[in-house]
């Protein structure tokens, strides 16, 4: 991954990111799973410095659990 896509997705967390910067980091973010893996991991650090509560990983999975059930529309 190359140093300015980490600049993109570092400013995307920081709500700092272009518009053109959004679409190149969901773009890549596609084909890149190192790409959400640190998604994940810039999130955390954000909010370990901002003291907030991170969500139980089981929150997302069960959201995960119920969107595939939901039908088609």
């Amino acid at each position: 991954m190359s140093n300015k896509l980490n600049e993109e997705l570092s400013a995307l967390v920081d709500d700092e990111a272009s518009e053109f910067g959004l679409r190149k980091i969901l773009t890549e973010i596609e084909s890149e799973s190192e790409l959400v893996n640190k998604w994940s991991r810039y999130h955390i650090a954000q909010a370990v410095l901002r003291d907030e509560q991170l969500a139980d990983t089981s929150f997302g999975e069960g959201i995960a659990a119920a969107l595939a059930d939901e039908p088609a529309h």
